[in-house]
């Protein structure tokens, strides 16, 4: 968790259509949660307390070093605390209107440590 805390920038990953769907997303972490903002019409938005995935990495090409963490949880629109917590702490860099709030609760946390040495 303390690397999905000090993040800005991951993806998440859903069925739409019967399609997997992976896209990134700005994030805050609130109260043992994923936050971020969406479009009220966006896919995601519509997608209440379904299965989600959300994945943050960070590679070192140089040292060929690197980390991923893989959160498999649920997602649901943020509550009202919620939103005042994240608010100022998330801020979306895709264009339009992003001003739903969605949180992910996570079911369970599995990560990925590579080293070249």
């Amino acid at each position: 968790m303390k690397l999905i805390e000090g993040g800005v920038v991951g993806r998440i990953a859903f069925n739409q259509a019967d399609e997997l769907l992976v896209i990134p997303v700005n994030y805050c972490y609130v109260n043992d949660l994923i936050v971020f903002r969406t479009a009220a019409d966006s896919a995601v938005a519509q997608y209440d307390l379904a299965p989600i995935a959300f994945e943050l990495d960070f590679v070192d090409e140089g040292l060929q070093d690197g980390w991923s963490v893989l959160v498999n949880g649920t997602v649901r629109p943020a509550t009202g605390q919620e939103i005042q917590v994240a608010l100022g702490r998330v801020e979306p860099w895709a264009g339009g209107t992003r001003e739903t709030y969605i949180a992910i609760e996570p079911r369970r946390i599995s990560g990925r440590r590579i080293r070249s040495w």
